[in-house]
């Protein structure tokens, strides 16, 4: 005697293009998915306001791509969502959103700069000015800490006349910080 399930269940996530894999699930699965897809498209739809401080970060809904903040993301259904913000320099931000069919939510995250980020940002100004050296600036054992690797090779490009570039690079073993 099994006890019955109680309180609600609700769709997380539907995507409308999901296709069933008959090789992983038996072919009488397609006519329940079919009838939730049907189910499902009667749904309400509303969208979300996105915007992030800083501003310019890439927006997800659902993990699919909607456009660089601020943005919006229009036709979702009705219920929770959830919202991931992508930007150089900063941690990712996720956050769950409600979606109404009678307002538009806004959704407003800030980000938080990522400290990893910064350190390797510092150490790479300290290494350029010794780049070419024997001996690499102290600064690129930030480097070695921060991003867990033993060498490193470091590409110089710059303009070398009308539609010319001078590219040099340069391997350094960040354990020694000598040149190889």
């Amino acid at each position: 005697h099994e006890e019955p399930l109680e309180g609600a269940l609700g769709l997380l996530v539907w995507r409308s293009d999901y296709k069933v894999d008959l090789s992983k699930y038996p072919p009488a699965i397609l006519a329940v998915v079919e009838d939730v897809r049907k189910d499902v498209e009667k749904q309400k739809r509303g969208s979300l306001e996105i915007r992030s401080e800083p501003a310019a970060a890439q927006a997800y809904v659902d993990g699919r791509y909607i456009g660089v903040t601020p943005c919006f993301a229009d036709g979702l259904y009705t219920g929770e969502h959830w919202v991931t913000l992508k930007k150089e320099g900063f941690k990712k931000a996720v956050m769950a959103a409600q979606v109404s069919s009678k307002v538009q939510q806004l959704v407003s995250v800030p980000m938080e700069r990522s400290t990893k980020y910064l350190l390797v940002e510092q150490a790479l100004a300290g290494v350029e000015k010794s780049l070419g050296a024997v001996m690499l600036d102290q600064s690129a054992d930030n480097l070695k800490e921060v991003l867990f690797i033993d060498h490193a090779v470091f590409v110089r490009a710059a303009a070398a006349g009308p539609g010319s570039i001078k590219v040099d690079s340069f391997l350094y073993d960040l354990r020694t910080r000598s040149e190889e």
